[in-house]
């Protein structure tokens, strides 16, 4: 087998990797569409799709804490250095992050369903399910899918440095 297959292997064994996380959390999002559905309705439903981009925005910055930490440990261990520091930091700022949405959900829920724009029947149903998750922060920004991608690409990008 040619060196050009073996990358090319590699490269689809994780993105496979990565199409599944997303499946999986596609999985969870309609999950909880038909838990909520089911017990509130289409109020329900109406305040999922109103706090979704706020989960959006939260998973977002995991993303970008696994991949930042991911091409650092690959960049630094390709250079021969002492990179083992990495997942521990992108964690410790995924909590430090996750702070301020925590507060949100104490202090705010009702105004973040308001803001985003909750009829008052809507805040109603809205504001418990958007407190639970926003007081769950910190494990939705550093789920096991974030830290499979960072361990997965700083694996794949330390043999492979030259895909970055």
């Amino acid at each position: 087998m040619n060196k050009h297959s073996t990358v090319r292997k590699q490269f689809f064994r994780y993105v496979s990797q990565n199409i599944l996380g997303m499946i999986g959390v596609s999985a969870y999002i309609f999950a909880d569409t038909f838990f909520i559905a089911q017990a509130q309705g289409a109020d329900g439903i109406a305040a999922l799709n109103l706090v979704l981009p706020v989960y959006s925005l939260i998973f977002a910055l995991g993303a970008m804490l696994a991949t930042g930490a991911a091409t650092r440990f690959a960049l630094e261990r390709h250079e021969g250095k002492h990179a083992d520091g990495y997942l521990a930091e992108a964690l410790t700022w995924a909590g430090i992050l996750s702070v301020p949405f925590i507060l949100l959900g104490i202090f705010s829920a009702e105004g973040i369903v308001r803001l985003l724009g909750g009829e008052p029947d809507i805040v109603t149903v809205g504001t418990p399910y958007t407190r639970i998750f926003l007081l769950f922060t910190p494990f939705f920004s550093s789920s096991p899918v974030r830290l499979k991608e960072c361990i997965a690409a700083a694996l794949f990008s330390s043999t492979h440095p030259a895909l970055l």
